[in-house]
């Protein structure tokens, strides 16, 4: 036991000492997504409009001195040191001078760090460390932003990045109330005007054929499953299909997995879940409620599912989740994000090694 401390203690001393050698990026634009190294390990630098939760965090006074100031509620943004998608949401979306400016007035804005002991107060009055906070917010992947309203209930979670456009609609559907009346996925589906029409998703040997009876909920699969849903004339899943599954790294691994793809606005197909009940492709995003394309859901073999991933993946953080399958750690009872911060912890070990022959 005294071994095992001892050695999380160096990794976490290696991590805080090598963070301060990769130096922060210049600032993104959207456009530079299709060029953003997510294998990166960055400093995060907090924008300075944030509130200051340097000194005894209180949740409850940040949301009561909001709403004195006439506004809406709070927005924390959840991140960790060393997340190349915290720095990019941070240098790309929260830099847009419009988006400042409709936070700042209908919102006060933290950031928190998922894996922080520090004390915090949380909505509730109840004094708890951050990463037990982050826990029951239900927080799985960095960077994650959550609306908190007036009562300090959640009313929107935006998991993974979002880019300008993106945030722009999850602000306007928190901001106008939208989210009393409908889901995010049906509203900002209807401001983009989403092609509904069937057929024409990307095609790839690795895609099972239908029909698809997916149940694992009788009998455990040998496999674990990936479900990949997409649109009909979406330039994100082209992109991610070109940029991403054509990786041969990634395709090796996928041969481990059961791969199906999905048309999320085909109302038509009839398959069967994971848990064993019939449902459309259509029927199934929309009970999830996913709102970007491609997403992706990973299921173990008993059809539990691990990983929903319904925000931008590039090659390090897919296949992290991948081997976050494969390897099975969540069996050790960490979520996807304690492991690939163990994942980091190992590689600058062996880059910290290398170095020093």
């Amino acid at each position: 036991m005294m071994i095992k401390f001892c050695l999380l203690v160096k990794q976490v001393l290696l991590l805080t000492a090598l963070f301060s050698v990769f130096s922060s990026a210049s600032a993104a634009t959207p456009s530079e997504l299709k060029n953003f190294d997510d294998s990166e390990i960055l400093q995060i630098e907090l924008p300075d409009w944030f509130l200051d939760t340097s000194l005894s965090p209180n949740m409850q006074e940040y949301l009561e001195d909001a709403l004195a100031a006439g506004k809406k509620g709070l927005i924390v943004n959840y991140e960790t040191n060393g997340c190349s998608y915290c720095k990019l949401f941070i240098d790309t979306t929260l830099q847009q001078s419009d988006i400042v400016t409709s936070i700042q007035q209908n919102f006060d804005m933290l950031g928190l760090d998922m894996f922080s002991d520090n004390e915090i107060v949380d909505l509730d009055g109840n004094t708890v460390s951050t990463k037990e906070f982050v826990k029951a917010q239900g927080v799985q992947y960095t960077p994650t932003v959550i609306f908190y309203g007036a009562d300090g209930k959640r009313v929107f979670k935006a998991g993974g990045y979002y880019d300008p456009a993106r945030f722009r609609l999850a602000l306007d559907y928190v901001v106008g109330g939208h989210y009393q009346q409908i889901s995010f996925r049906k509203w900002s589906a209807a401001q983009q005007q989403v092609n509904k029409q069937t057929g024409g998703l990307e095609s790839d040997p690795l895609f099972e054929k239908p029909p698809y009876v997916l149940a694992r909920n009788a009998f455990p699969a040998d496999q674990p499953l990936m479900i990949l849903f997409e649109r009909n004339s979406c330039d994100a899943c082209s992109e991610w299909h070109k940029d991403v599954l054509s990786d041969s790294g990634i395709r090796d691994m996928l041969e481990q997995f059961q791969v199906v793809q999905l048309d999320m606005n085909d109302a038509v197909s009839k398959l069967v879940k994971p848990d064993g009940k019939s449902s459309t492709p259509s029927q199934w995003s929309e009970e999830l409620e996913l709102s970007y394309a491609p997403s992706i859901l990973l299921f173990d073999e008993h059809g539990k599912l691990r990983q929903l991933i319904d925000f931008p993946v590039l090659h390090q953080r897919f296949k992290r989740s991948l081997l976050y399958m494969t390897e099975k750690a969540y069996a050790r009872g960490i979520t996807y994000q304690r492991f690939t911060r163990e994942k980091t912890a190992e590689r600058l070990q062996r880059e910290a090694e290398q170095s020093s022959h």
